[in-house]
């Protein structure tokens, strides 16, 4: 097939001028090359050709080796390329079968996810919708796919949640390769390969297992749900094993007092990077008491303690979140929604440096 040709159809599948010219230049050797190799043939830079060819793997055109020095680039088996073109036509078809018979576009009750382009589309999709807290565990290798929306989240103030896995992760490096720097307001690190987790609000969750991603040839999917009583079950497996048992690598620093919150686990946090700088605290809290949500009242005094388990050191029980303040009537303790054991629980707080 001619070179015109090819490229006419390689922009048919999406791929731009300068993603077909970095695939026929990776074409031309169907054993392997290299970043700089491709970059002095076709005339670009060599983060260029890197860029281009991890979106070239996202297609599926391209097998990037990053795991030996210098990178290795390697054409997908037509075999192999055929086999995903399939898939993903497959999936159109579901996709088109489903907005054909259904309203809505939303999540319904599950939703199987068996290709690897689909399954990446449907969790940036999802962290694009957050609005109030994403918690989400996901190898390295995802980050270059996420990055943009995970950095977009925490602009528009959702509350990210990020851990990092990987048994092939260094282990002394307590992963200082990693490009993390504004993708959530804390990173954690954990040395095993767990199941790749996303959680959306009190709305949506997804569970896959990692081979979807590093064993293509096996049957495998991710599952997505958007029921309500489903995704806090993963959101408190995530807070009380995945979080809990990784090392934290990353915080966003404190934000500049005075700050308002709506999100309580939020509120704890900051609270709590506060406290660690040596600040203490004044909080004004909108508040419903714990027995009786029917009003809300306004509370205030200076912070006195701070139970939460998201930032180092962390404190109080295992999915514990609260804070006591000292009010003109005494110490009170605060909670989040649906507080149980606490006094209150908060709507609104808002966090300053102590009166003096």
């Amino acid at each position: 097939m001619p070179d015109e040709e090819l490229s006419a159809m390689l922009k048919s599948y999406g791929l731009t001028d300068k993603e077909v010219d970095t695939y026929l230049t990776i074409l031309e050797d169907p054993g392997e090359t290299t970043a700089s190799t491709v970059a002095n043939e076709a005339g670009v830079s060599k983060r260029h050709v890197y860029n281009t060819a991890v979106r070239l793997e996202e297609k599926n055109l391209v097998e990037i080796n990053d795991f030996v020095t210098p990178t290795i680039l390697r054409p997908t088996p037509p075999e192999r390329v055929e086999e995903s073109l399939h898939s993903e036509v497959d999936t159109l078809t579901d996709l088109i079968d489903s907005r054909f018979s259904q309203e809505e576009n939303d999540i319904g009750p599950v939703e199987v996810l068996k290709s690897r382009t689909t399954f990446i589309k449907r969790m940036q999709q999802l962290i694009d919708s957050a609005e109030e807290i994403i918690t989400i565990a996901i190898p390295p290798s995802l980050l270059s796919s996420l990055s943009g929306n995970l950095e977009d989240a925490v602009e528009r103030g959702t509350f990210v949640l990020l851990v990092v896995y990987g048994s092939t992760l260094d282990q002394n490096d307590a992963g200082a390769d990693l490009s993390i720097d504004g993708l959530a307001h804390a990173v954690r690190i954990r040395w095993d390969d767990i199941s790749i987790q996303l959680t959306v609000d009190s709305r949506f969750g997804l569970i896959a297992p990692r081979d979807l991603l590093t064993n293509p040839e096996k049957q495998s999917a991710a599952v997505a749900f958007g029921q309500s009583y489903l995704e806090p079950v993963l959101f408190g497996a995530f807070l009380g094993d995945v979080w809990k048992f990784s090392e934290e690598i990353y915080t966003k620093p404190a934000d500049n007092l005075p700050e308002t919150y709506t999100n309580f686990l939020l509120t704890t946090s900051q609270a709590a990077l506060h406290a660690n700088d040596g600040h203490e605290l004044h909080a004004t809290v909108e508040a419903r008491s714990a027995h009786d949500t029917s009003s809300t009242e306004q509370l205030e005094g200076r912070v006195m303690e701070i139970q939460q388990q998201i930032v180092e050191p962390t404190s109080g029980s295992a999915l514990e979140h609260a804070i006591d303040i000292r009010t003109d009537d005494g110490v009170v303790s605060i909670g989040g929604e649906q507080a149980v054991i606490e006094d209150y629980e908060a709507v609104t707080v808002r966090l300053d440096h102590k009166e003096s």
